[in-house]
């Protein structure tokens, strides 16, 4: 099946769904549609793709979720009250987490494109999007993030 989806495309792709072992034919994509509305109830919290789960295309699950422990950790070390360090852990996260589940979104549209015109347009605008957005200035937002573990957190209302 997958071999027919994809018989159009380039050979390379041919060649890689021949050597799988196992195939299926579209990604599941574990992003959720929305984040939740809160993160935080009594004395549990969410964080990682609990709280935000973006597309695994963004590349930063991993890094998504250890910026939640560590900024949520700060939070509950400076805050005295669970509610108010939860709430805060919220407020200072949701802006990026937002950004980021965008590009994650906008990274997985246009991967499982099947019919030939499609692919042609995918395969000529990919190098043209790559340079324009997969380069140090584009990104920076998103490697150069750092959570000062010194600063400390102030209760957010």
């Amino acid at each position: 099946m997958m071999l027919d989806i994809y018989k159009d495309d380039q050979p390379m792709i041919r060649k890689i769904i021949e050597g799988a072992e196992t195939t299926f034919p579209f990604f599941s994509s574990y992003a959720l549609p929305r984040q939740p509305s809160h993160w935080h109830k009594g004395p549990i919290a969410l964080v990682g793709d609990a709280a935000h789960a973006i597309s695994p295309s963004s590349g930063q699950g991993a890094s998504m979720a250890l910026e939640d422990a560590i900024v949520l950790a700060k939070c509950l070390r400076d805050i005295p009250d669970a509610e108010h360090a939860f709430a805060t852990y919220e407020q200072l996260r949701r802006a990026r987490t937002v950004k980021m589940y965008d590009v994650g979104r906008r990274g997985d549209s246009g991967k499982h494109v099947t019919g030939s015109l499609q692919q042609w347009f995918r395969d000529l605008t990919t190098p043209v999007f790559l340079k324009l957005f997969a380069n140090p200035k584009a990104s920076d937002w998103m490697y150069s993030y750092r959570v000062d573990w010194e600063k400390n957190v102030s209760a957010s209302r």
